[in-house]
């Protein structure tokens, strides 16, 4: 079954994110200077028209007469008397307080910014930490799909192989005699060869109960079976006269069937099953049976 291919990141939701903050950037910035500009025309120190009650105590003026008695002091640049002094400190700590009041304000919303950008940030952390598992998670998929065929191509795998060498039905002793053999075809030795093998007369169609093996004990074993190697064995096997007459009229047939265990390089068990049969219409050859025929 084919796998759906993964949706492609998100990539636009990193854009998205550096256009919010560009405008709220842009705005804090243009807020601040027009802020700055206005806070800097009212927290300047103030003068005051000054009406004299006595004009004489009005200062006169560069031709030497009295000015009106209408006059602009400054207070905190040339103080008279203890009054003005007392008027400059007023203005002075009032303009403290508004300038300590636009830097809590400033500051409380220079924290909600850094807040919002720390979330922004905190949540782009997230999506790449997500698509960094996604891709780690790819590549171990793909360590192990790497990883399990190069040990289907370098582990060992055992074929059979059988041949008739002679059949005598019409003798006194009937016999089959054969050599069989079991063949290392892969890269890598197989170890621990275990083989149990049969050949026993049987109807046409036999049920599996027939070859069981299970219960049988090992006939050869061989600690290591290099790659490329054989491991052969000729054997002649008697039958009764009973059972070389019904095969003689094709009543039965001659079964040669077993199993093989033993473990690849990987520490992986492994197991291979087979079965053969011959009938009167040819005695010179085993016959292979799909359905006993298996493979791990």
């Amino acid at each position: 079954m084919k796998q759906q291919a993964e949706p492609p990141a998100p990539h636009w939701i990193m854009a998205l994110i550096g256009i919010v903050v560009a405008l709220i950037l842009a705005f804090g910035l243009g807020f601040s200077i027009g802020t700055d500009q206005h806070l800097g025309s009212s927290l300047r120190i103030p003068t005051y028209r000054f009406a004299a009650d006595d004009p004489g105590l009005a200062e006169p003026s560069k031709n030497g007469l009295h000015s009106s008695a209408l006059e602009r002091r400054r207070p905190c640049s040339n103080p008279r008397g203890h009054e003005e002094a007392d008027l400059c400190a007023q203005w002075r700590s009032a303009v403290a307080g508004e300038r300590a009041a636009w830097a809590s304000e400033w500051s409380m919303r220079l924290t909600a910014v850094g807040a919002l950008l720390s979330a922004l940030g905190l949540f782009a952390l997230v999506a790449t930490l997500s698509q960094g598992r996604k891709a780690l998670a790819r590549a171990r998929k793909a360590n192990r799909i790497a990883d399990k065929s190069s040990r289907i191509g370098l582990r060992a795998y055992l074929v059979f192989g059988i041949e008739v060498i002679d059949v005598d039905l019409k003798g006194p002793s009937p016999s089959v005699t054969v050599k069989f053999y079991l063949k290392n075809t892969g890269q890598t030795p197989a170890k621990g060869l275990m083989v149990s093998r049969r050949l026993k007369v049987g109807k046409p169609f036999e049920d599996d109960a027939f070859f069981m093996t299970k219960t049988w004990r090992p006939t050869q074993s061989r600690a290591l079976l290099g790659a490329g190697q054989e491991a052969p064995r000729t054997k002649r096997y008697g039958i009764t006269i009973g059972d070389a007459r019904d095969i003689q009229m094709g009543k039965k047939h001659i079964y040669f069937f077993g199993e093989a265990e033993y473990e690849d390089i990987f520490g992986q068990a492994q197991r291979l099953q087979f079965r053969r049969w011959m009938s009167k219409s040819d005695l010179t050859h085993f016959n292979s049976s799909p359905s006993g025929e298996t493979s791990t």
